[in-house]
């Protein structure tokens, strides 16, 4: 039987392993299947992490990340599409923005995931500021409430001080594209998401759900990384990932002693 053409979107993933499969790279593995594009992934870590909390984060070997990116880009070349969840280590950052210049990757949505709801910090201090800088690689921003405050360094008590933040974090960080999560925003009943290119900027309002989540946040830049690879603008991807977040969350089940996650 002659071998099968298949169409599919490629959609590399680096992130890190949380064995509980509720957020991380084995979220973001499901997620883009289910949405029909092909999961590449590759761990920039690994967690000791269940659905209640992260444990502890152990480096991965760098000349094993390197030489398994490298091999994969070049088998899978072109690829449509790049998703950046945790970036553990400043070395496992440089590698990254290095392979996305020679590259030339496009399509590239970073979760920049610093310290996680619960439990152990998701980055070494030391990293932060090449995190900082690979931000400017990127072609859309994801940070929840607490990330956009640590990067913008302003407090953001309600949907004005999402805006002062999505502008600072525009001009400062040279983003092309930047959406503020709200779902952590405290004393409010409704949650608001932040999507800002530069000159448009549209909030997306919609019921909070009370229910504690596990890996919204990865599966919801999952998405807009698949959006990204179909050739849809970043606001559509934004769009479009907001509609199928919701009907994930309602459908979202407790299957551990902790959280939620999402049942894909």
């Amino acid at each position: 039987m002659p071998s099968k053409t298949v169409d599919k979107k490629k959609i590399l993933i680096i992130a890190g392993y949380d064995p509980s499969g509720g957020a991380g790279i084995l979220a973001d593995v499901k997620t883009i299947h289910m949405l029909g594009s092909y999961a590449i992934p590759i761990p920039s870590c690994f967690t000791v992490q269940d659905t209640k909390r992260v444990y502890k984060v152990k480096d991965l070997e760098l000349e094993i990340f390197k030489e398994t990116l490298e091999k994969i880009i070049e088998d899978f070349y072109p690829i449509d599409g790049v998703k950046i969840g945790v970036s553990f280590s400043k070395e496992i950052i440089k590698i990254v923005k290095k392979f996305i210049k020679d590259f030339r990757l496009k399509n590239i949505v970073l979760d920049p995931v610093i310290n996680p709801t619960y439990g152990v910090s998701l980055i070494k201090d030391d990293a932060i500021e090449e995190l900082i800088d690979l931000i400017s690689y990127c072609d859309v921003l994801t940070p929840n409430i607490k990330e956009a405050e640590f990067l913008s360094k302003i407090s953001i008590k309600n949907v004005e001080d999402m805006k002062k933040s999505a502008y600072i974090l525009k001009t400062n960080l040279k983003l092309k594209n930047i959406i503020i999560k709200g779902g952590d925003m405290e004393n409010c009943d409704k949650i608001h998401d932040l999507f800002y290119d530069g000159i448009n900027m549209f909030l997306y309002q919609k019921e909070k759900i009370k229910r504690d989540i596990h890996g919204t946040g990865c599966v919801f830049s999952s998405i807009i990384t698949h959006f990204l690879s179909k050739k849809y603008s970043p606001f559509y991807a934004f769009y479009f990932a907001e509609y199928i977040m919701e009907k994930m969350i309602m459908s979202s089940i407790k299957i551990g002693r902790g959280r939620h996650v999402i049942d894909i």
